[in-house]
């Protein structure tokens, strides 16, 4: 007898359990067990009573044969031994099977890694369309370089290739992917090689125009999408499946209508049970209170849904079975941030990894833990014993591009501390932190307003507060820092509002400055807490002014007001855009994650330095 079960694709030992080893019945599909010798002409099926021992052939949501028998006719009606591997091609039936998906007729090959950008490979990423010549492409599409003589095309092999369009059908190539069945090149999941060289970030992308309207088949009850909430391309396909049984369905934009395909799922591919009797027993504890609540519903679909603050335990009994199981909650930050200080890491193609991730819509949870997606790319942050950052198409795969170093039972990635591996390599500076302050920004002071939404609090998120008076609009800001995770400053001036406060600029009038030139250049000054010209200067503020200097130079004389921001600045920003013309272009190798860049520096007359120029930080790709 199976211990762990998954779905309702199960025989079933007909009840009750005969006292000697060769009596009893079982349905067609179980295995036989002591006291259920006899096979009965009967798939499980729990609303199909045995006429001998007048009770149920089957228990639902655990042992029905003849449900999902049912939900798959058409498909096994479609299988035959004239199809390739014996493959489900009807058309009608799966559209977004293989063999019956149409491809782009233009695609956009290209690619992340600098040592590819940096070949003369990189001619080899560009746009292609579909070659008019007379070539078949062992069934698939042949497309050709929107520039140059080079078509890309399928071989006898069974692999993707660019070659001389003078060469068509040649197994010889510049650049290629790996053994493939799949039916159009920008399909997800091929690997390229170009030269002798593999580069996990080059992709052929459908290119133009081609892109759904509307977002795909809604999930019908039971069922869980993989969609990433934007992305409607042409080619894009959205996988659904099922947490109560293996059934699955697949949805594709059709890149030559424009449209998703089927555009409608069946409401019953879950298969749920029409009537189901739940016993549900949940206890919610507080710090202060503990309530218990029974309740029992007969219902066409039953949907229990607990919230609690710690623990959530469930029982739901059906015929003669009990079920007992103990869900964790998840208390873990919804957003976090990768970084790393090492500098072989900071130079490499790994670096795309070092991001924001946060909590995954798709599939929030999975094995206990919460799961992450990077918030520019399609890789996922999840646990299987060790952390791993790989495909979110392949969600719960023991491949990685990276991951953690040790296995941990810890319920929250950040409460541990361990190596990352990379690419052969361990780094041991790697971090992940909550992304989040952890208090609301402070409060606004008497008379004064904020724009804080009451939700955000993510790194770098900025809340202004605001207020009238008889000196005028006065505001100030509060910030929560990306490093330490904390609002700053932690406290609004309870008088921001009082009329009679001082304006907070500094005035300086009459002042020649030099006009530095290469001859006469000198350090400038910082001036905190002091006066100039009877001029009070903030005590938060920091000024940087000109050292005055007699030279018989050209001097300027200027009156400046200046107002100090103590804004802080995330050390790493990632640019992302949606705009299909963009992502078409050889331009969308801009849109990636920048680090602050130590090489441009500012340097104050003390000899410190900050990797900044005109007041601004500095990024680097």
């Amino acid at each position: 007898m199976y211990t762990s079960t998954s779905g309702d694709g199960y025989g079933h030992l007909i009840q009750p359990t005969s006292s000697e080893d060769y009596d009893g019945y079982r349905t067609i599909l179980a295995y036989h067990a002591s006291g259920h010798y006899h096979r009965v002409n009967h798939y499980s099926n729990p609303e199909v009573v045995y006429s001998s021992t007048k009770t149920p052939t089957g228990v639902g949501s655990l042992s029905n044969n003849a449900r999902v028998i049912t939900a798959n006719r058409f498909a096994m009606a479609s299988c035959g031994t004239e199809e390739p591997n014996g493959e489900c091609n009807d058309c009608t039936a799966n559209p977004a099977n293989e063999p019956c998906l149409n491809c782009c007729e233009s695609v956009t090959i290209k690619s992340y890694d600098s040592t590819f950008l940096n070949s003369g490979y990189r001619n080899f990423a560009a746009n292609y369309t579909k070659y008019s010549g007379s070539f078949s492409g062992n069934s698939r599409m042949v497309y050709k370089h929107m520039s140059m003589d080079y078509c890309l095309y399928y071989t006898s092999q069974e692999t993707w290739v660019i070659n001389d369009c003078s060469e068509l059908g040649s197994t010889r190539y510049f650049m290629r992917t790996d053994s493939t069945k799949k039916q159009c090149v920008h399909a997800s999941g091929l690997s390229w090689l170009w030269s002798s060289n593999s580069d996990p970030t080059m992709s052929a992308s459908c290119s133009g125009a081609s892109v759904c309207p509307d977002d795909p088949p809604t999930a019908p009850s039971g069922a869980t999408s993989d969609w990433d909430g934007t992305t409607k391309t042409g080619g894009t396909i959205v996988s659904y499946s099922c947490s109560s049984s293996s059934s699955t369905k697949r949805s594709v934009c059709d890149p030559v209508t424009n449209s998703w395909t089927p555009d409608l799922l069946s409401v019953d591919l879950c298969g749920l049970d029409t009537t189901t009797t739940t016993t549900t027993t949940t206890t919610i504890t507080t710090s202060s209170a503990t309530t218990t609540a029974t309740t029992t519903t007969t219902t066409t679909t039953t949907t229990v849904t607990t919230t609690t603050t710690t623990t959530a335990t469930t029982t739901t009994t059906t015929a003669a079975t009990t079920t007992t199981s103990t869900i964790p909650l998840l208390n873990c930050c919804e957003t976090v941030t990768i970084s790393s200080s090492d500098s072989k890491f900071l130079v490499s193609d790994w670096v795309i990894f070092a991001a924001t991730y946060t909590k995954y819509s798709n599939i929030p949870s999975m094995n206990g833990r919460m799961v992450y997606k990077h918030n520019s790319h399609d890789y996922c942050l999840y646990w299987n014993d060790i952390w791993f950052i790989y495909e979110c198409s392949e969600l719960g795969a023991n491949h990685y591009y990276m991951a953690s170093s040790d296995a941990t039972d810890e319920e929250c990635i950040y409460d541990s501390s361990y190596s990352w591996l990379w690419d052969g390599n361990q780094d041991s500076t790697i971090s992940l932190r909550c992304s989040v302050c952890s208090d609301d920004p402070p409060t606004a002071p008497s008379g004064a307003t904020s724009d804080w939404d009451g939700t955000t609090k993510t790194g770098g998120t900025i809340v202004t507060y605001s207020c009238s008076s008889s000196r005028g609009s006065v505001s100030r800001t509060s910030v929560c820092d990306p490093v330490t995770i904390a609002w700053n400053p932690s406290v609004i001036p309870a008088d921001l509002c009082v009329p009679d406060t001082p304006l907070i600029t500094t005035t300086i009038s009459s002042l020649n400055f030099v006009t530095i030139t290469s001859s006469n250049f000198l350090a400038t000054d910082y001036v905190t807490n002091s006066s100039l010209n009877g001029q009070m200067l903030e005590s938060e503020s920091l000024v940087r002014i000109a050292r005055m200097i007699p030279m018989s130079t050209t001097t300027t004389t200027t009156t400046t007001t200046t107002t100090i921001s103590s804004e802080i600045c995330c050390e790493s920003v990632i640019i992302t855009s949606s705009e299909p013309t963009f992502l078409g272009s050889d331009y969308v190798v801009l849109a990636a994650t920048y680090t602050e860049y130590s090489s441009t520096v500012e340097v104050d007359m003390v000899g410190s330095s900050t990797p900044s120029t005109n007041g601004r930080m500095v990024y680097k790709h």
